[in-house]
């Protein structure tokens, strides 16, 4: 079956439209499907289970979600530990330090 099928809707769909059907495994293609699968509150196990002919793996597009969401929050994070470790008094610096 094919997604369309799967999920009852016209091929002409907006969203359907902006999966790109010749690379579906590329992961430019998660977003549009992710945002397709919650239109209509359905996850990739119940499309599975519908016979969806083709696997979806969403991994690679979380991993790089993940990956940027680091890049743009460490110094944020490292701001706020310095911070924390600025306002202890020497006791507890101490003990920061030796457990890190």
């Amino acid at each position: 079956m094919n997604l369309s099928e799967v999920l009852s809707i016209d091929y002409d769909d907006v969203e359907l439209n902006k999966i790109d059907f010749n690379k579906f495994d590329s992961v430019n293609n998660a977003e549009p499907i992710v945002s397709l699968l919650k239109s209509y509150s359905l996850d990739i196990v119940q499309i599975y289970n519908a016979k969806f002919e083709y696997k979806i793996n969403l991994k690679p597009f979380y991993l790089q979600r993940a990956k940027n969401f680091i890049a743009n929050y460490e110094e944020k994070y490292k701001d706020k530990l310095f911070h924390d470790y600025c306002s202890m008094v020497v006791v507890c610096k101490r003990h920061f330090i030796s457990n890190s």
